[in-house]
């Protein structure tokens, strides 16, 4: 059986008091997900937009999230999952089963037919971000410096500093303890992302990475004190 399926809808279809993810169950039971009141460094603004399943087989979906206007699409991937404070309570608590490999990293793109999509627009930050999260996918981390090196000159930076994620990873595990540093201030400002920081650092070695000791070191001073 595939993966479950889904669709995107925009903000201006909710209801415009109760922003909510929802979905159905594989019973067709509709499902809510509401704004966690409890946090209290979640911005005001609502997510972007809402992610709505049919659920075939709950424990294999792909989950997709753009918290608000100004964040990338975030893939979830359930070995590190990234969620931003903007997410609605439904994707944190999906995304243990988000399965990252429920996107096909391998092959040929077609190029989209300009008469319809146009030229191609200008490379901004999300599209580096993206593709450093289809690199990490890959385990390419090599080309994630690579591609922040390209961001660094074209002066590029998130609005959501969760998206630094794959960044930070890829110098973790390349052992570069500066700009692990340098990432790490940035990303731990928000509380929750240096909680998310000091999991996702220590779920490497769940997939077969070991971190220099040094690295190690540095990754518990900067998250998980």
């Amino acid at each position: 059986m595939g993966p479950s399926k889904f669709h995107l809808l925009p903000a201006s279809t909710r209801e415009n008091t109760r922003p909510s993810y929802a979905g159905s169950d594989s019973h067709g039971t509709r499902i809510n997900a509401e704004r966690d009141p409890r946090n209290k460094n979640r911005q005001k603004d609502r997510p972007h937009h809402q992610v709505c399943f049919n659920y075939l087989q709950y424990k294999n979906i792909l989950l997709l999230t753009q918290p608000t206007a100004d964040s990338c699409v975030h893939a979830i991937d359930n070995r590190w999952p990234e969620v931003s404070v903007n997410d609605n309570t439904f994707v944190l608590a999906s995304s243990v089963n988000s399965n990252i490999e429920n996107i096909i990293a391998s092959g040929i793109t077609p190029a989209p037919p300009q008469f319809v999509f146009k030229t191609e627009p200008v490379h901004e930050w999300c599209y580096y971000y993206q593709k450093a999260d289809l690199a990490r996918q890959n385990g390419n981390w090599e080309e994630i410096a690579k591609l922040d090196q390209d961001v660094m000159k074209l002066h590029l930076s998130p609005r959501d500093s969760i998206e630094w994620m794959p960044f930070l990873q890829a110098y973790a595990v390349l052992g570069d303890m500066e700009k692990v540093e340098k990432l790490g201030k940035l990303i731990k400002k928000e509380e929750f992302y240096a909680q998310q920081s000091c999991r996702n650092m220590h779920a490497f070695y769940d997939q077969g990475y070991v971190l220099q000791p040094e690295m190690q070191t540095l990754i518990d001073t900067l998250f998980c004190h």
